[in-house]
């Protein structure tokens, strides 16, 4: 019989303070808090200046819930998406399929035909 262990690939811990830590899926947390972001920002991406106190209250919110804390301060946010965002971009590096620019091998690329 095989056995198969599935690491936590993706899944980040931290804590505020002396709290707990808690675990979250960073990539799916990250994929929220952006589809959230979106409706306080304008066609060309900026933040629309009718929604800044909004905005920015939904990041407190976001992070709060994230982090199962009553509260965060605007310090405490802009600690948190700096991490996830240097977390997040480690881990896509993993996730994102790329394209080579080259063959991996030049005879990859050559058809031979039988004569």
């Amino acid at each position: 019989m095989m056995e198969l262990k599935i690491q936590r690939m993706g899944t980040l811990k931290v804590a505020v303070g002396d709290g707990q830590p808690v675990e979250f899926d960073g990539i799916g947390t990250w994929d929220r808090w952006n589809v959230l972001d979106w409706t306080f920002r304008d066609e060309k991406g900026a933040v629309k200046p009718d929604q800044f106190a909004a905005w920015q209250e939904a990041k407190k919110k976001f992070v709060a819930e994230t982090l199962q804390v009553e509260a965060v301060t605007l310090h405490e946010v802009r600690q948190f998406f700096d991490w996830l965002t240097e977390r997040v971009k480690e881990l896509r590096d993993f996730f994102e399929p790329k394209r080579s620019e080259t063959p991996s091998s030049p005879a990859s690329t050559d058809a031979n035909f039988a004569q």
